[in-house]
């Protein structure tokens, strides 16, 4: 077997995969702290930061497989011990729809600036707002709950 090769067809997968759902964009901060799975959940975001291209995902990986997740989102940064990890963000607001992590503890929302809109979340050029992922993580003990980092986006027009 040639680890070289496979090595190398997995990097071209994973190229391929990150060009075709977009570029990475936004800034990563704050403290992800390890879950029950001995991993710690991060966000990231890719597509556009463009309004008006209305493509940003919000991916996040490493969280604890088939659980119920939030993705969360305000304008104000923090870094505070909340439930078994770190709340990145000041004055909590939900966006809906609650969504699951799969088997590998991933999960994603596709942000809809519209629909945020409706929530009371209304997204402007040059407006910089900070998303984390809340999530279940009842093997964890304490309070059943653990978060993601931080990923903060600047938006334009």
């Amino acid at each position: 077997m040639n680890f070289k090769n496979i090595s190398l067809c997995v990097a071209v997968a994973s190229a391929l995969v990150s060009s075709a759902a977009g570029q990475s964009l936004g800034t990563s901060y704050c403290i992800a702290v390890p879950n029950s799975t001995g991993r710690t959940a991060r966000i990231t975001a890719l597509g556009s930061p463009s309004l008006s291209t209305d493509d940003v995902t919000l991916i996040t990986t490493g969280a604890t497989p088939y659980q119920f997740a939030l993705y969360l989102t305000v304008t104000m940064q923090d870094q505070a011990p909340w439930f078994n990890g770190f709340r990145c963000i000041r004055d909590v607001h939900r966006i809906f729809p609650i969504t699951s992590s799969d088997l590998t503890g991933t999960s994603s929302l596709g942000l809809d600036f519209p629909g945020l809109s409706s929530q009371g979340i209304v997204i402007t050029p040059g407006s910089t707002w900070n998303f984390q992922m809340w999530y279940r993580d009842t093997g964890a003990g304490g309070t059943l709950r653990n978060l993601s980092d931080g990923v903060e986006i600047t938006f334009v027009p």
